[in-house]
């Protein structure tokens, strides 16, 4: 549980690092004129990634549907380890 953890925040940190860039980069490109539309199209990229991202997700994250449920009589024959 850990290792995912640790990767979830490695992808979080790079997307800091890499964000201000992109985002900066769309902004010059508009020229001084078109700030405003700069941060328009950035919003425009931000969602778009966004929208890739939850379809992805909801294509390849499958939860099980059957839960396992807890029993009891399992949980007498496990050896204590106090």
């Amino acid at each position: 549980m850990s290792t995912l953890s640790g990767v979830i925040v490695a992808f979080q940190n790079v997307a800091a690092m890499i964000s201000p860039i992109a985002t900066g980069i769309i902004i010059q490109n508009e020229g001084k004129e078109n700030v405003l539309q700069g941060f328009n199209y950035s919003f425009l990229m931000i969602s778009g990634i966004i929208m890739i991202v939850a379809v992805l997700f909801i294509l390849f994250v499958h939860p099980d549907k059957k839960k396992e449920k807890l029993d009891i009589s399992n949980l007498e024959k496990a050896p204590n380890s106090i």
